[in-house]
């Protein structure tokens, strides 16, 4: 079976859109936010770890939450209950990464999740800390409030 020149150039073509898209996008771009944090209730799912609050400084309806055995200790030694987070976050794609791209049914999600704003999240450092166990994150809003911290 002989390929076509015309084929090959057609999907490099393709390639070389789909990968300027990404990149113009942002997609798994990094940001840096202010947040403070506290403690939260303890869970009895995760017994050795701390729940850790963190709230957006400049949308503070925005929270992000971790349940973690080491973040704690890290964050009273600091002077203050603000800390810098950096967070890697994708925008555009509704928060689909990985094996999500195999499923068609989930590339749906593509255009509903940039309409309804929907973002993939992930602190990657806090403060100085680059590494830290964590046994479940989450993420949430309290009430009504204007913008996002992913704008």
């Amino acid at each position: 079976m002989r390929v076509k020149p015309r084929s090959v150039i057609l999907g490099l073509v393709t390639l070389g859109v789909i990968l300027a898209g990404w990149t113009c996008a942002e997609a798994n771009r990094r940001v840096e936010r202010r947040m403070t944090w506290h403690y939260g209730e303890p869970a009895p799912q995760w017994p050795s770890a701390k729940h850790i609050v963190l709230t957006f400084v400049d949308y503070p309806h925005e929270f992000v939450g971790v349940y973690s055995p080491d973040l704690g200790p890290y964050l009273e030694s600091l002077r203050s209950r603000q800390v810098q987070v950096v967070f890697e976050i994708s925008p555009v794609y509704g928060g689909m990464h990985g094996i999500d791209w195999i499923n068609p049914v989930k590339l749906l999600d593509l255009g509903v999740g940039r309409v309804r704003g929907t973002v993939w999240y992930n602190a990657v450092q806090v403060g100085d800390l680059t590494r830290w166990r964590s046994d479940f994150s989450y993420g949430g809003r309290k009430g009504i409030g204007r913008g996002s911290p992913w704008d």
